[in-house]
């Protein structure tokens, strides 16, 4: 990874911060970014003291024009664009319901924050990719969209396009060299589920605990590595075993 130059979106906490750690100890040029600045400076400042290059940027990857100046003061400090993880994201479970009594606003900023953050990131950074001749995105799906969730409705619908997105991109730009794939985590221990987690309880798994940021973000960075040359399209569940249940 000491050549790479790689793009995490949600690095203040959780999956996104302990994978920026895990790229910042194969000595990864970084670019860190969340709309939380005071968490994201405190990111920067753990990789800094790693020895690692590393930007942090503000912004929110719901937005174009945040999104577009993510990549384009990518591309204008370190010369090219790698890896992009697309790994921002909400779960409102206190919010979030049935389509009858899910509010409106609700579900266009789930589907902004989760879905339409996918898109951006990955339209501003493929043409950078493209001058490359290739590069990795990798997406972060969950495994509700795999198998539904009730009252989570906006949840589900913006982590199921997430894998139609995934294979669609997959077969459009793998003529440039470009692998796009996702992963669908299961009960991961982060601050975005530990609350929501204690409330409905950890359900459990073949390998009988709960998964950890280290978990996803090792397998985000095999999706990122020339060992994983030979894969596009793929989604990949990291959940314990839970979906061989289903």
């Amino acid at each position: 990874m000491r050549d790479k130059v790689v793009v995490i979106t949600g690095a203040a906490s959780g999956i996104g911060r302990r994978t920026a750690a895990l790229f910042a100890e194969k000595n990864a040029t970084l670019v860190v970014n969340d709309i939380n600045e005071a968490k994201l400076r405190e990111v920067e400042a753990e990789l800094v003291n790693l020895g690692v290059n590393v930007t942090a940027i503000i912004g929110d990857v719901s937005k174009a024009s945040d999104v577009q100046g993510l990549m384009t003061e990518t591309k204008e400090r370190f010369g090219k664009l790698d890896v992009l993880c697309n790994n921002a994201g909400v779960w409102w479970p206190d919010k979030d319901s049935d389509v009858v009594h899910l509010e409106e606003e609700i579900w266009d900023k789930i589907i902004s924050i989760n879905l339409k953050s996918v898109y951006l990131c990955s339209k501003f950074a493929i043409p950078y990719m493209v001058e490359n001749n290739g590069g990795s995105i990798i997406n972060i799906s969950s495994m509700a969209a795999l198998r539904g969730w009730k009252n989570m409705d906006a949840y589900t619908a913006s982590k199921g396009g997430i894998i139609s997105l995934t294979k669609s991109m997959a077969i459009e730009f793998g003529k440039h060299h470009i692998r796009v794939n996702a992963i669908c985590p299961g009960s991961i221990k982060t601050p975005l589920t530990e609350k929501a987690q204690e409330e409905v309880g950890y359900p459990s798994t073949p390998l009988g605990r709960v998964g950890l940021p280290e978990d996803i973000g090792k397998t985000i960075m095999f999706l990122a590595s020339e060992d994983s040359s030979y894969l596009t399209g793929c989604i990949i569940p990291v959940d314990g075993g839970r979906s061989a249940r289903q």
